[in-house]
C-alpha cells in the first residue's frame, strides 16, 4: 500500500512563494529540488492563487467559533486585535465582517416580517397558479372536443356528401 507524504502548511507556502517569486525556476526544477510531484506543486499554486495570496491552510470556522472570536476581540485595541489575528491566522477585515453578520443576525423584526410577507406572497402565487392550471385544463378539453367535432364533421361529409351540393 502506497503511503502519501504529508507536508506542513509552512512548507507548502514556502514552495509556492519560491515558485512565484523566482521567475527563473521551473516547476520541474522545484519539484526535483523539493521532492514533491509537479501536480502537487501546481495544485498548491492554484489553491494559493484562488485564496488571493492568503494562507493555504485557511481554516473553515464554524459560526459559533466566529461569534466567539467577535466577542473575544470586541474589547481589544487595534494593536491587540492585529496581534491576535497574526497568532490565529485570521484578518481584522474578516473579524469585522463576522461582527456585521452577527449584528444582522440579531435583527429579528425585519427577518420575521419578511418571512411572513414572503409566505403570504407564496400562498397567493400558489393559488393563482392552481387557478390558471385549472383554467388551462378546461380550455384544453374544450379545444380537444372542438377538434374531435371538426374531424367527425369532415368524415360525415366525406361519406354522405355535402348537403349543400344537392
Amino acid at each position: 500500500m502506497a503511503r502519501y507524504a504529508s507536508y506542513t502548511n509552512e512548507f507548502r507556502e514556502a514552495m509556492v512563494q519560491k515558485f512565484l517569486t523566482n521567475s527563473d525556476i521551473s516547476v520541474r526544477a522545484l519539484s526535483v529540488e523539493a521532492g514533491v510531484p509537479i501536480s502537487t506543486l501546481r495544485n498548491w499554486k492554484n489553491l494559493y492563487c484562488q485564496n488571493k495570496g492568503s494562507a493555504l491552510s485557511k481554516k473553515k470556522l464554524k459560526p459559533e467559533d466566529k461569534f466567539n472570536i467577535v466577542i473575544l476581540t470586541a474589547s481589544m485595541s487595534e494593536a491587540e486585535k492585529n496581534e491576535y489575528c497574526r497568532k490565529n491566522g485570521t484578518y481584522p477585515e474578516e473579524i469585522e465582517q463576522w461582527r456585521k453578520d452577527c449584528i444582522a443576525g440579531c435583527d429579528d423584526n425585519s427577518k420575521t416580517k419578511n418571512i411572513s410577507k414572503n409566505r403570504k406572497n407564496e400562498r397567493k402565487l400558489e393559488q393563482e397558479t392552481k387557478r390558471l392550471k385549472k383554467e388551462l385544463n378546461r380550455k384544453d378539453k374544450a379545444l380537444a372536443e372542438t377538434a374531435a367535432l371538426l374531424v367527425l364533421k369532415k368524415k360525415v361529409d366525406a361519406i354522405w356528401g355535402d348537403p349543400e351540393d344537392e
